[in-house]
């Protein structure tokens, strides 16, 4: 159960995040956030120091939610492989869905850094997740030579691969085929097209 500050912080971190992807980050103010929450200025203050301090728990949020929701999908399979496939394709559906505030991260900043930070730090804390599915095939003999694959490079280059994805189809505007971007994943992950059904 969530404490009386909790919930009030929650409630700024979602009254915040509606803000930030109608108005953009720079347009939104401290007291917009307070009106839309119905809480004073200072209230606000008390839990957030700051815009950028709001801003980042909103990201904070939106990682929360987007690994719950792969997650959830990812334990509904069956082995490694279709566990590893599930989290990429979900990933992505996930990541593209909240396309808006990463478009809106890097619009607003003079830069890309803040935008690939925020992907970066994403992926990275991913990469326990990746390893483990990968740990998950060799137990269960689905590697062949598995004594010649190196897990850590292989997580770092599909964790590679879903930046250079990130960045092509959600940062740049790009239009986004999930099902194209399904079968890219199927003939990495096992070396074959799925038949669609």
């Amino acid at each position: 159960m969530l404490t009386k500050d909790e919930i009030v912080k929650k409630e700024i971190v979602m009254k915040a995040r509606e803000l930030f992807q109608r108005f953009g980050f720079k347009k939104t103010t401290m007291d917009e956030i307070a009106a839309e929450c119905g809480k004073s200025k200072s209230t606000l203050y008390h839990y957030y120091k700051n815009k950028d301090d709001v801003f980042r728990a909103v990201i904070k949020e939106e990682k929360h939610i987007l690994r719950s929701r792969v997650m959830e999908v990812v334990s509904l399979k069956d082995n490694g492989i279709e566990k590893m496939k599930a989290y990429f394709v979900t990933m992505l559906r996930e990541i593209d869905s909240l396309s808006n505030l990463y478009r809106l991260v890097k619009k607003e900043t003079t830069n890309m850094t803040s935008a690939n930070q925020l992907l970066k730090g994403l992926l990275k804390e991913e990469k326990v997740t990746i390893k483990q599915f990968h740990q998950e095939i060799i137990e269960e003999g689905l590697y062949p030579d598995s004594d010649k694959i190196d897990i850590d490079s292989l997580a770092d280059f599909l964790i590679a691969a879903m930046m250079g994805i990130i960045n092509y189809f959600v940062l740049d505007d790009e239009k986004l085929d999930i099902d194209n971007f399904e079968n890219a994943i199927n003939i990495i992950i096992d070396g074959r097209l799925m038949v669609q059904e």
